[in-house]
C-alpha cells in the first residue's frame, strides 16, 4: 500500500507474516513469492518493525558474522520494495515479530500511521516444545549452536545471549510463549489470520486457498510442485556431512560466490539441500515434559484468546513421529 511517510508517499506491505519460527513460515513465504499478484522482498526476516534504529545482532555466540539480513534502517527497508511491479501486492515475512510484539507493534503505528489497522496478519502457532526443539537443531545443524540443548535453554544463558546482541532466535524458549504477541495482534489489527501448524501442514493446498480468499487473489495454481523446506537436524555423516559444513558455516567459497548469485536463487537452494542432508532428532519424553510443564500457562492463556482447544500441546506424549523429518 502506498503510505505517507515523511511528507512523501512510499510502498509498504499490504501484509505482514509475523511468526512463529520453525512452524512453517518459510513454507508460506515460499508460497507467496511464486504467486503473480504478490511481490515479497527476496530476502525474507528484515525484522524492520522489530530492529528499527536498533544496531546489528549477531549469528552466533562468538560473535564473527553480524545479521546482514535484519534491516534497521527505514531507507534500506524501502529499498526492499522498490523493485515491486506496479499493482502488485506486497508483502514480507519476519518471525520476530511476532515474539516482539512490543516493540514491533508500536513501530508498525509509527510508520503506517492511520493505515496501520488496515495491515493484514499472517501467523502459524506451532506446538511451543515441538518449535523450540525443531528451531534449537535448526541452529545446531547450521553450525551457530554448540551448547547441549538443555544447557541453551537456561534462563541465565538465554539472558546473556540476548545481552550480547545475538538475534531473538536464540531464546528458544521465549519465541514460544505466543500468547502476549497474538493478543497484541488481534487487538491492534482487523485482519488477522491465524493457522495452526497442523492445519498448514496437514492439508496444504486448502491452506493456500485460505490464503488466497485472506488476501484477496487469485487461488494458487495448485499443478505447481510446491516442495517442502528448512528442515532441521544434524548432518549425516559421510560426503554429506562434509557437504552441509560447505554449504551452511562460514567459509571462503561460500564469501567469493555470493555477490554472484541471487539472494532467491541462493536461499531456495539452501534450504532445498538440507532437506537431503539433515537427520531429524528425536526428543526424549523428560525433555518433552520439562517444555510441557514450561509452555502450560501460556497455553492455557492463548486457548482463552483464540477460543480453541489446544490440549493436544499440553499432552506429554510419546515420541514417535521421527522428530523434524516432516513437512514446513
Amino acid at each position: 500500500m502506498i503510505i505517507p511517510v515523511d511528507g512523501r508517499p512510499v510502498q509498504l506491505p499490504d501484509f505482514l507474516i509475523v511468526g512463529a519460527p520453525r512452524a512453517g513460515t518459510t513454507s508460506l513465504h515460499d508460497w507467496l513469492a511464486r504467486h503473480p499478484d504478490i511481490f515479497m522482498p527476496q530476502e525474507k526476516e528484515p525484522s524492520f518493525f522489530y530492529a528499527w534504529g536498533d544496531p546489528p545482532y549477531y549469528l552466533d555466540p562468538e560473535r564473527k558474522r553480524t545479521a546482514d539480513h535484519i534491516t534497521y534502517r527505514l531507507e534500506d527497508y524501502l529499498r526492499l520494495f522498490s523493485p515491486a511491479p506496479e499493482g502488485r501486492v506486497l508483502g514480507e515475512a519476519s518471525t520476530w515479530y511476532l515474539s516482539g510484539s512490543e516493540r514491533t507493534v508500536p513501530n508498525l503505528k509509527k510508520v503506517y500511521g492511520e493505515r496501520a489497522r488496515a495491515v493484514k496478519v499472517i501467523m502459524v502457532l506451532r506446538d511451543p516444545a515441538d518449535r523450540a526443539w525443531s528451531h534449537y537443531w535448526l541452529k545446531r545443524g547450521w553450525g551457530m549452536e554448540a551448547l547441549g540443548f538443555d544447557e541453551a535453554t537456561r534462563p541465565e544463558v538465554i539472558r546473556a545471549r540476548l545481552d550480547a546482541r545475538l538475534v531473538a532466535s536464540f531464546d528458544y524458549l521465549g519465541m514460544g510463549m505466543y500468547s502476549r504477541g497474538v493478543e497484541a495482534f488481534l487487538r491492534d489489527f482487523d485482519r488477522v489470520k491465524i493457522f495452526l501448524f497442523e492445519e498448514l501442514v496437514g492439508d496444504t493446498a486448502a491452506a493456500r486457498a485460505d490464503l488466497a480468499r485472506f488476501l484477496e487473489l487469485l487461488r494458487f495454481d495448485d499443478r505447481r510442485a510446491y516442495p517442502r523446506v528448512n528442515v532441521s537436524g544434524l548432518p549425516r555423516r559421510g560426503p554429506a556431512g562434509l557437504a552441509a559444513r560447505l554449504v551452511f558455516r562460514p567459509n571462503v567459497i561460500k564469501a567469493l560466490a555470493k555477490p554472484f548469485l541471487p539472494v532467491r536463487l541462493r536461499q531456495g537452494w539452501k534450504l532445498r539441500f538440507g532437506q537431503q542432508v539433515f537427520v531429524p532428532q528425536k526428543m526424549d519424553d523428560a525433555t518433552r515434559r520439562r517444555l510441557v510443564a514450561y509452555f502450560d500457562e501460556d497455553i492455557r492463556r492463548l486457548e482463552t484468546i483464540l477460543g480453541r482447544d489446544l490440549g493436544a500441546w499440553r499432552a506429554v506424549r510419546p515420541e514417535k513421529r521421527g522428530g523434524e523429518g516432516r513437512r514446513r
